[in-house]
C-alpha cells in the first residue's frame, strides 16, 4: 500500500428487506471511489448468522453454492441452497426454515425438517464441518423437524411416530436417537446464534421472537410451554440441559444443534468475521464502514455493528455506521461502543415500500455527505 493512501475496510450487514451485504458494500465502495483516488478499499460481506449468512461465505471463502429440493417452512419440496468449501458445508434456518420462504406464517405449524435434510445431504457429499447459521427462522419447533430429518425418532403417547411442530411438542412421549448417531458419525457441529435468548421463559424463543413469525398471544403461551416441556424430556430422557446461551435462537434450533448434535455455540459475527480474516485486515486501516437497516439497542448485542464496533475500538480505529433507520442519537453513548457517527439513509414518515423504493439511492446520499466530512475521521 502506498503511504499516502487512506486504507477503508467496508464491511455492512444487509439492510433487512431492501439490499443484500453485498450491494450495500458496493455501492459504498463505487462512491467513495468516484470521489477519492488515493483510497484502498477492502469490501467484506458480513452477517451474524441471520439471513445472508450462506452468501458471506460463498464470497469470503471461494464457496460453491449447493441447490437442491428441501423441504419449506410449510413441508413444501422447493429449492433452497447452501454454501460448501473444503470439507466443510455452511447451512441457514433463513432458507428451508426461513420466514421469508413461509407462505404461511403460523409457528404452531411450521418445521425445521428442511434444515435436517440440507445437513444429510451436505455429509452426503463428503462434509465434515457443518456450520448452522441461526437467524431468520419461521419456525418455533424446537430444532424437532430438523432432528427427525437427520434421524431422530420422536413418538408420542400412543406411541406413533410423528414429526413435531411448535404445536405438537407437548405430545413428545419418547425420543430415539439411535439413527441419528449413525448418521451423524464423525461429523462437526457448529452453532452460529444471533441471538443469546434461552429456549424458553420470558426471555425466550417464544416470548421474544414468536409473535413476528405469526403467533397469538395465546399460541405464544403454549409454544413456550411446548418449549419447556421439550426440554424436560431431553434432560429427562438423554440427561443433557437444553436451555443454554442461545439455545433460544431460530425458535429453539439453537438447543437441538447443542443437545442434539454436540454443536459447539458461538457467535455468528464472531465466526464470519474470523472466517472472513477480518482482524488480519486491520493493519494499516485509517477507518472502518459498517452498516444495517436499522440500529437500535439489539445492534450492539451479537450483531454486525457491535461485532465490528469491538474490534474497531481495540484496534483505535474510526468507525462509521450507515443505518436505514438510526434509533439511538446520543453521541456519548455511540463513541462509549467505538461509533464515531451513524448516517441515517432513510427520511422520517417514510412507508416501507418508499424506502424499498428508494433504498439505493438514499444510500448513496448519505455516503455523499459522509464523503464531504470524512476529513473529521481520518
Amino acid at each position: 500500500m502506498q503511504k499516502d493512501k487512506i486504507k477503508i475496510i467496508i464491511s455492512p450487514d444487509s439492510f433487512k428487506g431492501t439490499m443484500s451485504s453485498f450491494v450495500v458494500g458496493n455501492i459504498i465502495k463505487d462512491e467513495i471511489e468516484k470521489a477519492l483516488s488515493n483510497v484502498e478499499i477492502i469490501r467484506l460481506s458480513i452477517s451474524d448468522g441471520g439471513e445472508n449468512t450462506i452468501d458471506t461465505f460463498y464470497e469470503n471463502c471461494k464457496g460453491e453454492y449447493v441447490e437442491d429440493h428441501f423441504t419449506s417452512p410449510n413441508f413444501v419440496k422447493q429449492k433452497f441452497k447452501y454454501v460448501k468449501f473444503n470439507k466443510t458445508a455452511v447451512i441457514e434456518a433463513g432458507q428451508c426454515a426461513g420466514l421469508n420462504f413461509a407462505t404461511q406464517k403460523n409457528p404452531m405449524k411450521t418445521t425445521s425438517l428442511g434444515m435436517g435434510e440440507q445437513v444429510l445431504h451436505a455429509i452426503s457429499s463428503g462434509i465434515k464441518n457443518i456450520y448452522l447459521a441461526l437467524g431468520g427462522s419461521a419456525t418455533n419447533d424446537g430444532g424437532a423437524g430438523m432432528l427427525s430429518a437427520m434421524g431422530v425418532k420422536f413418538f408420542d403417547f400412543k406411541n406413533n411416530e410423528f414429526i413435531p411442530v411448535g404445536g405438537t411438542l407437548k405430545n413428545i412421549k419418547k425420543i430415539d436417537v439411535s439413527n441419528l448417531e449413525k448418521n451423524i458419525k464423525n461429523i462437526s457441529f457448529t452453532a452460529m446464534y444471533d441471538v443469546t435468548n434461552p429456549l424458553y421463559g420470558k426471555n425466550g424463543a417464544s416470548y421474544v421472537y414468536a409473535k413476528q413469525k405469526g403467533a397469538s398471544a395465546k399460541e405464544i403461551i403454549f409454544l413456550d410451554e411446548g418449549l419447556k416441556y421439550f426440554a424436560e424430556v431431553v434432560k429427562n430422557q438423554l440427561g443433557i440441559d437444553m436451555n443454554v446461551f442461545g439455545s433460544g435462537s431460530a425458535g429453539g434450533i439453537g438447543g437441538a444443534c447443542y443437545a442434539f448434535l454436540n454443536a459447539e455455540m458461538l457467535s455468528g459475527i464472531d465466526v464470519v468475521l474470523e472466517k472472513s480474516k477480518f482482524n488480519e485486515h486491520l493493519k494499516n486501516t485509517s477507518l472502518i464502514i459498517t452498516g444495517e437497516g436499522k440500529f437500535d439497542s439489539q445492534s450492539i448485542m451479537g450483531k454486525v455493528v457491535g461485532g465490528i464496533a469491538k474490534r474497531a475500538t481495540k484496534a483505535k480505529i474510526p468507525l462509521i455506521v450507515f443505518a436505514g433507520k438510526n434509533e439511538i442519537q446520543n453521541q456519548e453513548q455511540l463513541r462509549k461502543i467505538g461509533i464515531s457517527k451513524i448516517y441515517q439513509t432513510s427520511t422520517e414518515n417514510q412507508t416501507f415500500e418508499e424506502i424499498k423504493k428508494n433504498c439505493k439511492e438514499d444510500l448513496r446520499k448519505a455516503i455523499q455527505t459522509f464523503i464531504s466530512e470524512i476529513n473529521l475521521y481520518i
